[in-house]
């Protein structure tokens, strides 16, 4: 796995510290690139690693190579799957992502199965945010993570407000706010 030394020696220096580590996955690797600078007219200068893989299999058994790392160092509790991707951190769409979410939980359960996943924390109520794709994240992919992230950016009764939302759309997936991690 490309990088694991280097990740290993944070882990570590994490775990002498006796800290909890949160594991943040948002990059895909340049042999799963769909997409590469100047052939995609949706670049213009964007990262490629932010784009959907070419192969969801081939993503899911790369994903499982970074559950078993991550397996090695117990202190990596948390795993989320990429950050804020309904703003510029991801470069496709909610239908696109929905596979990639499902292939994340299904790998790390495979061999990190201690490790709490959580959705990719959302910031809600971005002005550059893509419609619907929160909703569906936590409507739709609810099954494939252990704790609802989302990010409240700005006063804390914007963070409130952010918190009421999430509520919101995990009561219209027919469950009970109170029984979800947030």
């Amino acid at each position: 796995l490309p990088g694991a030394p280097l990740v290993t020696t944070v882990f570590d220096r994490y775990s002498n510290l006796g800290m909890d580590v949160l594991f943040l996955y948002m990059s895909i690797p340049e042999f799963l690139w769909s997409a590469k600078k100047g052939q995609h007219p949706g670049i213009r200068g964007q990262r490629p690693d932010r784009f959907p893989p070419n192969d969801i299999g081939r993503f899911e058994t790369h994903l499982r190579k970074v559950g078993w790392l991550i397996a090695q160092h117990p202190h990596v509790r948390y795993f989320e799957f990429w950050n804020e991707p309904e703003i510029g951190f991801y470069y496709g769409t909610k239908e696109q992502y929905a596979p990639m979410a499902k292939a994340a939980f299904r790998a790390l359960r495979a061999t990190a199965p201690e490790v709490l996943i959580t959705n990719g924390g959302a910031t809600m109520r971005h002005p550059i945010r893509k419609p619907g794709f929160n909703e569906m994240v936590f409507t739709e992919l609810h099954p494939y993570y252990d704790i609802c992230a989302h990010h409240g950016h700005g006063t804390p009764d914007h963070y409130e407000q952010v918190h009421e939302d999430t509520k919101a759309w995990i009561r219209k997936s027919g469950r009970n706010p109170d029984d979800v991690r947030i």
